[in-house]
Order: structure tokens, then C-alpha cells, then sequence
């Protein structure tokens, strides 16, 4: 799954709203997801608690989910993001070869990795005049977290797939939202 299938997944899971509305949900979604991601992190590099990678992924999916309504806005969009999109070996390589150009050849650890998507994705919100730079070092970065803990952005893409099926069996309602039925399949 690309980026491309991924957000016609998305597409079924949100609401019709005004896109002003929406660009605010995003953006407000991506740092709250973020900071989630950031926190299983935290807990594991400072606290000694055990690293929650399944929690991870469906945080990374949940992020992807946000950034693609951002991704593919109409205004914002052009045919380089579309490109970087299309091209599912680009999740994957994208940051090991950013890294590689600027002389870092050592793995980096996960602490770190998380530090830099925090201050990419700053400057991606910031930063619409070069959106499609931006984008490709959010993706870029968080593709190089999800390799580092043993998945890739297509594994989190399709579980935030099924996870929305299950909560969103017919789309989008207010309803299904504050019911989050995937979440009570789990604990049942």
C-alpha cells in the first residue's frame, strides 16, 4: 500500500466539514499523535518501562492518517508530493539516503529519531512555502522510526486501515468516534 491507497482508506473515515476546519484538525491531530509517540519513547529511553511497539505502530498509523489529509490538500498539493506518494520503495529509503548525504553512516537510536520528527514536523507546518520538502523529511523520518523498531510505514498504514473498519464500519459518525468499537473488541 502507498501513500496514494492509503489516503483513499482515510477518505472514508472523514467527516464533511470546511477545509479550514479540517487543516486545523490535522495539524492539531499530527502533534497529538506525535506527542503520543514520543511519550512510549520517552517512557522506554528514561522511565526503563518496556517499549510498546504495537502501541508505536498504531500511533505511526494514526499520524499517517492526519498527515495525508495535510498531504493531499488540494491547495497544498502538487505533482512532487503526488510522485513521493506513489512510490512505496521511498518509505523505506528515504531517510538512510538523507542521512548517508550528510556524512551519517551510524544507526541512530530511537530517542534521536523521535527528537528529529518533532522538529521536522514543526517546521512542515511552517513551512508551506517548500511543502514538498518538507513532506518528503516527515516521511522520511518517521519511515526510518518504523524500520528501527523491526516494521515499515505500509505495515502501520494498513493496520490504521483495519483499525478504522472496525470503528468505522459505514464512515465516519460522532457516534462510532465516542464509541471507539475497535477498542472494545480488544478488551473483550
Amino acid at each position: 500500500m502507498n501513500f496514494v491507497e492509503f489516503n483513499e482508506h482515510c477518505k472514508r473515515t472523514r467527516p464533511e466539514s470546511d477545509l479550514l476546519v479540517w487543516r486545523h484538525h490535522y495539524t492539531l491531530g499530527i502533534f497529538e499523535e506525535l506527542g503520543e509517540i514520543s511519550g512510549a519513547v520517552k517512557r522506554h529511553a528514561f522511565y526503563n518501562q518496556p517499549l510498546d511497539v504495537e502501541n508505536i505502530k498504531e500511533e505511526i498509523g494514526d499520524f499517517l492518517w492526519y498527515f495525508m489529509g495535510l498531504l493531499f490538500d488540494d491547495e497544498w498539493s502538487t505533482p512532487e508530493v503526488i510522485g513521493i506518494a506513489e512510490d512505496t520503495k521511498y518509505q523505506k529509503s528515504l531517510v538512510t539516503d538523507l542521512l548517508k548525504e550528510q556524512g551519517i553512516h551510524d544507526e541512530l537510536d530511537l530517542t534521536t529519531l523521535v527528537s528529529m520528527l518533532t522538529g521536522t514536523v514543526g517546521a512542515y507546518i511552517m513551512g508551506l512555502d517548500d511543502f514538498a520538502s518538507y513532506a518528503m523529511a516527515v516521511l522520511g523520518n518517521l519511515g526510518q522510526i518504523a524500520s528501527t523498531l523491526g516494521t515499515t510505514l505500509e505495515e502501520c498504514m494498513e493496520l490504521n486501515v483495519k483499525k478504522l473498519a472496525k470503528r468505522y464500519p459505514n464512515g465516519y459518525t460522532d457516534e462510532h468516534a465516542a464509541m471507539r468499537l475497535d477498542k472494545q473488541e480488544e478488551s473483550e
